[in-house]
């Protein structure tokens, strides 16, 4: 993971850049969709469980960027497994087709 780690200004905006990325989908993620199955879907609370805390951590990778602290960007990121996981779970893809 070091060899990854941002060295230089613009690395950090990259990092920063895709933050902000996560942020939004985590955001849109709420909202379900256009499709009548995924915004039933959306109403549920697993669902809205899982999107605020994908929300919270998309904020807290988001401040680590802006802070330069790559440690922390790791493990907030490895934070989204459990929230991720957990919608995935109760709402498997086939189910939203």
């Amino acid at each position: 993971m070091e060899d990854n780690a941002p060295r230089t200004e613009a690395d950090w905006q990259r990092v920063e850049h895709e933050a902000i990325r996560l942020l939004i989908a985590a955001l849109a993620t709420r909202l379900g969709g256009s499709e009548n199955g995924v915004t039933k879907m959306a109403e549920e609370q697993q669902w809205i469980k899982s999107s605020q805390e994908m929300t919270e951590i998309g904020r807290i990778i988001l401040q680590t960027a802006r802070d330069k602290d790559y440690e922390a960007v790791l493990d907030a990121g490895n934070r989204l497994i459990e929230p991720c996981s957990a919608c995935h779970a109760a709402f498997p893809v086939d189910a939203q087709q």
